[in-house]
């Protein structure tokens, strides 16, 4: 039986050059089994890279560690003597994973350079069968030295076919800044069901909410209640050299309710307390439930909320 036989690359994901972490080990696990995985998995052994460049996985067992008794055991044989011996099979088994990994990826540069090597009268016959095409090389030919105006729509239409020609996974879609920008205004302008109906009518064009979400949360400007970013604002007014701003403040109703925000590990919609003119950021900060009770009984929580905004004077 040669090597070939063992797995059938097209088990494999083209984008195994990404995988790492859990995405790596599962891989692994369901490739060969978990015993494997925890070889690996002990010696932070996490990605397709570095199991490639490792040139001895077991020799970590030579120094006999103590926590790592138990799965010495299961990888070795031990003779009355103290004698120990690697199980063939442990070892043939790396050796075909590492084979394997191998093959996948000259099999996806060879797929990569077949894709890419299109004659000139085959690229001519396509464009001439898909009026669309067209349409796209006349407004291409017609750009000028100042793209500025059509600066967004090039990026768009960029992404969206390098998305589809590239990526078999929608979880390996790519987006450029000019798309991630425009897809944060289109979130926060007009909310989750309009972006939602935008997102599924372009296929590829925009990330999804979850995405979204998780670009807001881990921005450092995101909004935090009571949290008046003066710093910022003398940042964000300092190239504009102007000595006076227009300052406004906008408030709504909203239900009288206690949340949890998970980046400050506080609980919300308190009322919070001033400290001079201005609220104390992440003040209800308890690991202690009575005293969470106590504030939810006693601490009136807030019927608006509150935002204030800055604009330079020109």
């Amino acid at each position: 039986m040669n090597d070939e036989e063992f797995f059938d690359l097209s088990a494999l994901p083209d984008d195994i050059s990404l995988l790492k972490g859990a995405d790596f080990f599962s891989l692994v696990e369901n490739l060969l089994g978990e015993l494997y995985k925890n070889i690996l998995k002990v010696q932070n052994i996490d990605s397709v890279f570095l199991f490639l460049n490792i040139n001895n996985i077991f020799e970590i067992f030579d120094y006999d560690p103590p926590d790592l008794i138990d799965l010495k055991s299961k990888c070795y044989l031990q003779n009355p003597n103290g004698d120990t011996l690697l199980k063939p099979g442990i070892q043939r088994g790396f050796e075909c994973l590492t084979k394997l990994f191998r093959k996948k990826f000259e099999h996806v540069q060879t797929q990569d350079t077949t894709n890419s090597d299109i004659s000139p009268h085959s690229l001519t016959d396509i464009i001439e069968s898909h009026p669309i095409l067209q349409s796209l090389v006349r407004f291409y030919q017609s750009q000028n030295g100042d793209q500025a105006e059509t600066q967004f729509l090039s990026s768009l239409i960029n992404n969206v076919t390098n998305n589809l020609s590239n990526y078999s996974s929608k979880s390996r879609y790519r987006y450029n800044d000019f798309i991630k920008n425009f897809s944060l205004c289109l979130y926060v302008l007009d909310g989750k069901p309009a972006y939602e109906f935008v997102r599924q009518n372009l296929p590829s064009a925009i990330p999804t909410l979850t995405t979204m979400q998780t670009m807001i949360t881990s921005n450092e400007n995101s909004i935090v209640e009571g949290n008046f970013r003066f710093q910022q604002l003398q940042k964000f007014l300092q190239p504009y050299h102007q000595k006076f701003v227009f300052a406004v403040g906008d408030y709504t109703g909203v239900v009288r309710k206690l949340n949890y925000c998970a980046k400050t590990n506080s609980f919300i919609d308190f009322a919070s307390p001033l400290l001079n003119g201005t609220p104390i950021p992440s003040y209800f900060q308890t690991d202690d439930f009575d005293q969470l009770q106590t504030w939810f009984t006693l601490t009136e929580k807030a019927n608006l909320l509150n935002i204030h905004r800055v604009q330079p004077v020109p």
